[in-house]
């Protein structure tokens, strides 16, 4: 019979990180990107080939008067905060994740080193 720190042992040997994170293959990466519109790296859209600062500008102050004028500009901005307000908190997410599974691989560490009288120490006991 397995005690409940073996299993747990051998739940968090078998855990990896890339279980719960953004897969590592290429292809699952660009599905993901394609879902959520995001191009990797960065939300903002790559540079323009051949266009000046001025063209980009005015290229930019079109876009807002057509988001604008069609009620989506506070949509857009909204989105945008979200998004990566998103971000931030799967960052801080991912490093719990690691913190967490870092912090119970020592416990079941010092766990195994503990002499018997200290692990049941009721057994001792009786």
């Amino acid at each position: 019979m397995k005690l409940p720190h073996e299993s747990l042992q051998s739940a968090v040997e078998n855990f990896t990180l890339e279980d719960t994170v953004a897969s590592k293959d290429p292809s699952e990466h660009a599905r993901r990107s394609r879902l959520h519109g995001i191009r990797k790296g960065s939300l903002k859209a790559p540079r323009r080939g051949g266009l000046t600062g001025k063209q980009n500008e005015n290229r930019f102050n079109k876009t807002i008067a057509v988001l604008r004028s069609s009620g989506l500009l506070e949509i857009t901005t909204q989105t945008s905060k979200l998004l990566e307000e998103s971000f931030k908190l799967q960052k801080e997410i991912d490093q719990l994740k690691q913190a967490t599974l870092a912090y119970t691989r020592t416990l079941i560490q010092e766990e195994s080193y503990k002499p018997d009288c200290i692990k049941r120490p009721q057994e001792q006991i009786t």
